[in-house]
């Protein structure tokens, strides 16, 4: 699934404005909070990942669970890590 400019996300916290960047399994988008800041949000693309076998599947979620736990430990104030 991809996000449209204008789709609010995670109880209308965030809007997005636009796709900024895909590559691979992963779109990055601008979006901004409820209070003017904006934000850059990586999601993975459920459209092309479904196709994938579920071992391909895994494997890729799991690199991107990787790559967020190692932001998550990155100390800047422009980094912090939201949940669905």
């Amino acid at each position: 699934m991809t996000w449209a400019s204008g789709q609010k996300l995670h109880r209308d916290r965030y809007e997005i404005k636009q796709d900024l960047r895909q590559e691979n399994f992963a779109i990055t988008y601008l979006a901004e909070e409820r209070d003017g800041k904006n934000v850059v949000i990586k999601t993975l693309d459920s459209n092309l990942l479904n196709p994938l076998s579920n071992e391909d599947r895994d494997r890729l979620k799991s690199g991107f669970a990787d790559e967020s736990r190692k932001l998550a430990i990155c100390k800047h104030p422009n980094i912090r890590l939201v949940g669905k």
